[in-house]
């Protein structure tokens, strides 16, 4: 890959390209999405500015991932196996190596044969009895499971309000706080000390995105006149903005969450909405310090 790149003159987009098309292993062997890879050269060739597309969701329509969340939505072991993986995070799972196409929805273990042979997830380390940790392998394939489950929002919506949710529309950040910090002690590894501000907002969304409620609208980086909100929900008259930082240390956490609200303040994200007289608009600052969540409950 990078021979091919620097025979292009495309050394300085090798991060680029690893970001989006690597993440394969096939034995010891570290493989990159030969189909994405050389549609980027043929078009970054012209443009080395070209920005790294999705050629993924046209290799296919996806109907088997499609079917796979649709299951998750109502299978609480897999929904937290997706929450994980959309996460960024990598999970251990059974995989099922004898799968056919009319078995492949039969156990959990046979989704996750399917998706991994599918090339939906890759392997990380094998454990015995066909145990193995497994995550998304990029961020091309990432998003396809990101716009597939806001596509399946619109269409599959619970009548009753999740729990997170519940606690903002309260105000409780005392509940909202313990509901977020017991699933990042679930999933959130704690021997990984390198978590970016990007790792907790797509773990955040997954938890979002995976719970829908009807009427709502949820948006991940959601456009304002001047900016883009980390999050937006809307609905029944009610506005939730929240905005993320990630800090090194618990000093931080304070400073940090003043400028969360400085930003939304300074970006105008809650301007449409004031516009739109909607009645009860809440702002959040979630600070990540060590895995943990430190939630706070702007001005109204």
């Amino acid at each position: 890959t990078k021979e091919l790149l620097s025979y292009y003159n495309l050394d300085n987009r090798f991060k680029d390209v690893v970001d989006n098309y690597d993440g394969y292993h096939i034995g010891k062997w570290e493989i990159f999405n030969p189909h994405s890879l050389l549609n980027f050269v043929s078009r970054a060739v012209e443009d080395d500015s070209f920005h790294c597309k999705n050629y993924w969701v046209t290799t296919s329509g996806n109907a088997i991932l499609k079917e796979m969340l649709i299951a998750s939505l109502e299978d609480a072991e897999l929904k937290q196996i997706f929450e994980t993986l959309i996460s960024g995070e990598c999970t251990k799972v059974k995989i099922d190596s004898s799968i056919t196409y009319d078995t492949m929805m039969e156990s959990n273990s046979a989704i996750m044969g399917t998706l991994l042979y599918s090339g939906y997830l890759t392997t990380i380390e094998s454990f015995e009895d066909d145990f193995y940790n497994v995550k998304i392998p990029n961020k091309e394939v990432l998003t396809c499971f990101i716009n597939l489950v806001e596509e399946l929002n619109k269409s599959k919506v619970e009548e009753k309000t999740p729990i997170f949710i519940k606690a903002l529309l309260d105000k409780d950040t005392v509940s909202a706080k313990q509901y977020l910090n017991k699933l990042y002690e679930s999933i959130l590894k704690v021997r990984d000390k390198t978590s970016k501000e990007n790792n907790y907002h797509y773990f955040l969304a997954a938890i979002l995105a995976l719970n829908p409620i009807k009427g709502w609208r949820f948006i991940s980086q959601a456009e304002s006149i001047d900016g883009y909100s980390d999050f937006v929900l809307d609905g029944d008259d009610n506005v939730i903005i929240i905005e993320e930082k990630v800090v090194s240390t618990p000093k931080a956490i304070e400073t940090e969450t003043k400028k969360a609200f400085k930003q939304i303040e300074d970006r105008n994200y809650a301007l449409e909405y004031e516009t739109l007289k909607v009645s009860n608009i809440l702002k959040y600052a979630i600070i990540y310090y060590n895995h943990r969540a430190y939630i706070t409950l702007g001005d109204e």
